[in-house]
């Protein structure tokens, strides 16, 4: 009996191809999408029920990250706690870590900090990085009108940030600025201390192009009266203008801001 081995060769091919067809089961399209939930630009963490803390911070070039994903002790405070706050400065926002302390005055020029023990800056702000950056930072004293987040990393952090300018080991006190994001806003608020000091401010954001890619924000306040202390007035004006842009492969930001504080004080002697 003669088998025709082209016939035989044939036949188990079909064969196969028909159980391979049997068994054959179709999956859903699966998208993989790149993340950009490490990104710092216009991103906004999560915050804690009422806003009050955020549940990630700018952690060098690794981006934002959540405090879970990180071997540091984080604390990040969101703009909600800042204003609820009434925080003026950046002192009085991190008055609520127990672990910085500020050995500003009332009535002085200058804030200086020490974390875990350790002096941060001393009238100084080369120490503060302002958007991850070292030695950007307004001098002697940072406000809270182009701050979106003030975030705290405790201890060394040389391998997130780089060696900061007087070398400290306590920690890292991080500024986030005030982007535009994707809803316009207009918003003017006045306030008062007391019946002698009180200010306004003006928050301005917009986003431009045909797909939105420019981003304009604009920050400013001026206040001015008679301070908690006597015999002593103050006047602070501060503008604080944040460009950003943010392309398919390309983004950038720059921040223009400018402050001033004027002190008065009367010294009566006997």
């Amino acid at each position: 009996m003669k088998l025709d081995v082209g016939l035989l060769a044939l036949f188990l091919l079909t064969v196969s191809r028909t159980a391979a067809a049997q068994e054959t089961t179709t999956l859903e399209q699966i998208e993989i999408k790149a993340s950009s939930s490490k990104g710092t630009i216009g991103i906004v963490p999560e915050t804690s029920a009422g806003g009050q803390r955020a549940h990630a911070g700018h952690v060098g070039l690794l981006g934002n990250s959540d405090f879970m994903d990180t071997p540091f002790s984080i604390a990040s405070f969101a703009v909600e706690m800042i204003k609820n706050q009434e925080a003026q400065t950046l002192a009085d926002v991190l008055a609520a870590d127990p672990s910085v302390r500020s050995t500003h005055a009332s009535g002085g020029m200058l804030d200086t900090f020490y974390v875990r023990g350790f002096p941060l800056n001393e009238g100084n702000f080369g120490e503060i990085a302002f958007d991850g950056v070292f030695g950007v930072a307004p001098t002697y004293r940072a406000f809270t009108d182009y701050v979106e987040r003030v975030e705290v990393l405790k201890g060394p952090t040389a391998m997130l940030y780089g060696i900061s300018p007087n070398s400290s080991v306590g920690g890292t006190i991080n500024i986030v600025p005030k982007r535009a994001g994707d809803a316009d806003l207009t918003r003017v608020t006045t306030d008062y201390l007391s019946d002698r000091y009180g200010g306004g401010d003006v928050d301005f954001s917009r986003r431009f192009g045909e797909e939105r890619q420019f981003g304009a924000r604009f920050n400013g306040s001026i206040h001015g009266g008679d301070t908690a202390i006597d015999n002593q007035s103050r006047e602070v004006a501060v503008g604080a203008l944040a460009l950003d842009y943010e392309g398919e492969a390309f983004r950038a930001t720059l921040d223009v801001i400018g402050q001033r504080v004027g002190t008065a004080a009367t010294i009566f002697s006997a």
